[in-house]
């Protein structure tokens, strides 16, 4: 489909991402540059037409005809034109569903797509409202329970606000074809045509694990959307394949050729090369996450088969005379390589009970309990 590809070891990522930032971003420039033109002689005749125009928020940001979603017409426009387009991903070409945030007279048409694309996630990376501009009609009740949409009758059962993004449930009915749960994850930390600051980046990617795992339950299309549905949203869709591609173990992550995907699925994803440097230092980000997990984990298989260890060898309580007063045998577990890096102590059993000791205090204790055992 495409011949740009930069494709990197993960293990070289930290070293990638140095080399990438040199004089100011440069080698980013001139990645950002050569994926400039892609997909844009593609044609968005669908979106062109005299009847669609005013259903599109910005008059440059159309679908594509190949893969543009599809409403029923007749259910809640004659057409059946939404400025919406499916992107593959790792379940097959609709994985995603990348769109705009609804204009006042397409909000009925949003919420007959989540309905007949089985949709149960939306992932909303914009504010209602930036700098004074109006980015994104609310399209969900404000300030009561139930609000309808044409035929389409939305309920929010409850709304969760977290520090940097709001947690929404919803109950979505048409007719009398029953009704279905939709959640809703709403980042308010991410400017239009920007990036999230730094000390903002660890939300993020914890919001990219929580619907991660979301969609993981469902095997749905996830519907992302910002404004005009291929800056932010690009970038995050971007993000969740790469950690989809780290959690899965992948060696080599390709950057440039990802982007350049994106763009055959929907015109200008990825909108500026802040977005797209950003996406190399998330990852990064992600990937020292990943890193410290599975070290964590080591190191808690290292203490439970230090603790089974134990156990082997201690005497039970079980099989100790009840009436033998002498001193309990000390035993001294000697730790492994990874235990030491957790502590510069080692732990000391006497009987039944740990001890935790430093190395003076524990040869002390010998002393003693030995002196007692004489004495005895």
């Amino acid at each position: 489909m495409h011949t740009l590809s930069r494709p990197i070891k993960v293990t070289e990522l930290e070293n990638y991402v140095q080399d990438m930032e040199r004089d100011s971003n440069y080698q980013y420039s001139l990645q950002f540059e050569n994926l400039e033109e892609v997909g844009k002689d593609l044609p968005c005749l669908t979106g062109n037409q005299p009847e669609n125009k005013c259903k599109n928020r910005y008059f440059n940001i159309l679908p594509y005809d190949s893969n543009q979603v599809k409403l029923v017409a007749g259910c809640t426009t004659e057409s059946n034109y939404i400025n919406a387009s499916y992107v593959k991903g790792k379940s097959g070409a609709k994985h995603y569903i990348a769109t705009q945030g609804p204009l006042p007279c397409t909000q009925a048409h949003f919420w007959q797509m989540v309905w007949e694309q089985q949709v149960s996630m939306i992932i909303m990376l914009t504010k209602c409202k930036e700098r004074l501009k109006v980015k994104c009609e609310p399209y969900w009740p404000e300030g009561k329970a139930m609000e309808k949409y044409a035929d389409f009758a939305v309920t929010l059962l409850s709304e969760i606000q977290q520090s940097n993004w709001i947690v929404r449930s919803f109950i979505i009915s048409y007719q009398d074809e029953g009704e279905r749960e939709v959640r809703h994850f709403q980042y308010l930390a991410w400017p239009d045509k920007g990036t999230p600051i730094n000390s903002h980046v660890s939300g993020l990617v914890e919001l990219l694990k929580k619907t991660r795992l979301a969609a993981q339950l469902t095997n749905r299309p996830i519907l992302v959307h910002c404004s005009a549905g291929v800056g932010r949203t690009g970038t995050f869709i971007a993000l969740d394949q790469v950690l989809s591609d780290l959690e899965s173990g992948s060696d080599n992550i390709d950057f440039m050729a990802l982007v350049a995907e994106l763009r055959w699925y929907r015109t200008g994803m990825v909108q500026t090369e802040e977005q797209y440097a950003f996406i190399h230092t998330c990852t990064l980000e992600m990937w020292r996450q990943l890193q410290q997990t599975q070290n964590d984990g080591q190191k808690e298989n290292s203490l439970c088969s230090s603790d089974e260890t134990r156990e082997a060898v201690e005497p039970s309580n079980g099989t100790e005379d009840a009436n033998d007063l002498s001193v309990p045998t000390i035993v001294i577990h000697p730790a492994s390589e990874e235990t030491q890096l957790l502590a510069t102590n080692e732990q000391t059993h006497v009987g039944d009970n740990p001890v935790l000791l430093d190395d003076d205090e524990g040869e002390k204790e010998l002393s003693k309990c030995n002196n007692s055992s004489q004495a005895q």
